[in-house]
């Protein structure tokens, strides 16, 4: 390895994780002496940041990042919906728009209407918005649950509670009273949200005696400085409803919340192709496998697979309002897909929106409503000033 010129070991880093790197460095001081040299902690950062989150690092951040880099992995981003536009479906309501970013196996949002719908996420590790909507979302089951939930932090029986009279901490709290609720039927349809809490947030079990974050306080933020480096995405549309999702379109947002809806008609490839005409500055392709986009990219960018399966556009991310990904399915039989985003499209993000433009009708469905399983949006999460990597378990 000592023999080998400093260009073809950074080479081989490319393909390795920054903690096999370090794995190997008591093997050879020669690697030791390498990891030094900014030049190559620049090349293996790169594998990790994309090229304009880069331009903001200062040589002097490089080994610091590296650092919390080593047991970096990418994950589900834990975003959370908070609000929809499009109402939900009787069926839909116990498990309301929070589940719509979290890959499970159980069905999930069914909305009522399609005309300019939309649903929204926050990253639920940075959300003033959280507690609120986790207020919001408790009261409606408060005449289901009875009071074995609702005692646990509601001081009357009155549901016109004032959510900023209510510390997130308390919520948490209540929430691992859904574990011993005797109703099996009523559990089966909240579980999800007491193993998201278990799951996402950062060591929920050790908070609820120790209240490491201050969730006590009046600070509603769980964790302030996060934010997401997102970097794929999967997505799933199957679903026992009589419509399911065709055509979407995501949207990501450095703020907390997305405030602005504007209408759009995105349901063909012509109106795609109009809209990037006249307003290239904000929509610029990034990777695509429509063929009639390819003017608008780079040939390396194109990607003529799937075009049966799938039709598809990711952007670059431009201004407060980034669209992400324009998706269109092609084949009625095909229900999933997953994309890797390039360089040019991985972004940072604190709150997503989902719109609906078009749907395929299925013969054989059990409920009504316009629905789909889920957005899992993958990356990394991230401390907000410095963009050091945060490890969440």
């Amino acid at each position: 390895m000592e023999l080998l010129p400093i260009n073809v070991i950074t080479q081989i880093f490319k393909f390795l994780s920054v903690g096999e790197i370090y794995s190997k460095l008591a093997l050879s001081k020669h690697l030791t002496q390498l990891l030094q040299n900014q030049q190559v902690q620049r090349l293996i950062l790169c594998t990790y940041y994309p090229r304009q989150l880069m331009l903001k690092f200062s040589k002097d951040q490089y080994m610091n990042l590296l650092k919390t880099l080593k047991n970096g992995r990418i994950l589900e981003l834990p975003f959370w919906g908070i609000e929809t536009n499009g109402g939900l479906t009787g069926n839909s309501l116990r498990f309301w728009i929070g589940k719509s970013f979290m890959n499970t196996d159980s069905q999930q949002v069914s909305l009522a209407r399609l005309e300019n719908s939309f649903i929204q996420g926050i990253l639920a590790l940075d959300s003033i918005n959280l507690k609120s909507a986790l207020v919001q979302y408790t009261k409606k089951f408060i005449q289901i649950l009875g009071m074995e939930l609702s005692q646990t932090f509601y001081t009357s029986n009155s549901l016109d509670v004032c959510a900023e009279k209510i510390k997130i901490f308390d919520l948490f709290l209540s929430f691992q009273y859904l574990e011993d609720f005797e109703d099996q039927n009523i559990f089966d349809g909240l579980q999800y949200l007491y193993l998201y809490q278990y799951c996402k947030n950062l060591q929920i079990v050790l908070m609820t005696s120790t209240d490491l974050y201050n969730l006590k306080d009046d600070d509603f933020q769980i964790l302030p400085l996060a934010i997401s480096l997102v970097k794929g995405v999967k997505i799933c549309r199957r679903t026992f409803a009589d419509r399911i999702i065709k055509t979407i379109l995501l949207i990501t947002s450095e703020d907390q919340y997305i405030k602005d809806n504007t209408k759009q008609n995105l349901r063909t490839v012509d109106e795609l192709y109009s809209l990037i005409k006249s307003n290239g500055n904000q929509y610029t392709p990034t990777q695509t496998n429509i063929p009639i986009l390819q003017q608008f990219c780079d040939q390396g960018q194109f990607d003529n697979s799937k075009q049966l399966e799938y039709l598809y556009c990711t952007f670059e991310p431009k201004g407060q309002l980034q669209p992400l990904l324009w998706l269109q399915f092609v084949n009625p039989n095909n229900y999933e897909i997953a994309l890797n985003f390039n360089e040019f499209t991985q972004r940072l993000a604190k709150s997503v929106q989902l719109k609906f433009f078009d749907v395929d009708q299925q013969e054989d469905f059990e409920y009504s409503g316009i629905s789909f399983g889920y957005v899992s949006i993958l990356g990394y999460i991230l401390d907000s000033k410095d963009l050091n990597m945060l490890q969440v378990n």
